[in-house]
């Protein structure tokens, strides 16, 4: 891998981060070994002010993060420590992506192929809402209980 770094801020930058990493033989993983948050990304000053360590590292080898992207530690790659700063296990997806791969309640419901009463997730039978999703046949059903439920108490009320 071939970096081309602006400046000589940039090659300190790189010295001083690859001066705190401990490569995991197993993962492949450069562990970082500075200072990091209690969530376990590593922190780095970087042009006077504090970054992620994995982000300094993506931008230094790769370039600027685009816009609307955040990075990713890539499973896939072997990637197993939020304190990786291997580039190669790196990559920019939407923070939507980057829920969905992690280990976080988004992810498992979005791995979930079922509704809780059994029904397939199909395009056909589900409603997608952007910040979740709904069985067609439960919201049916919950609707006939709803208007029965209503009919009854007015039918009561008289």
């Amino acid at each position: 891998m071939r970096v081309e770094l602006e400046d000589d801020y940039d090659v300190k930058a790189l010295r001083r981060l690859l001066g705190k990493v401990e490569c995991d033989p197993e993962s492949g993983c450069w562990v970082f070994t500075g200072a990091k948050i209690p969530t376990g990304y590593g922190l780095i000053g970087y042009r006077r002010k504090m970054t992620y360590a994995h982000r300094l590292s993506y931008e230094l080898f790769f370039g600027a993060i685009p816009d609307g992207l955040v990075i990713d530690h890539v499973k896939d790659r072997g990637c197993r420590h939020r304190s990786c700063v291997n580039p190669r296990h790196l990559q920019p997806v939407t923070q939507k992506t980057n829920l969905r791969r992690g280990n976080t309640l988004a992810a498992a419901n979005a791995a979930k192929t079922h509704c809780p009463q059994g029904h397939e997730y199909a395009p056909e039978n589900t409603y997608d809402y952007g910040r979740g999703r709904v069985c067609k046949k439960c919201l049916a059903e919950a609707k006939r209980k709803y208007k029965a439920r209503k009919r009854m108490e007015a039918a009561n009320a008289k």
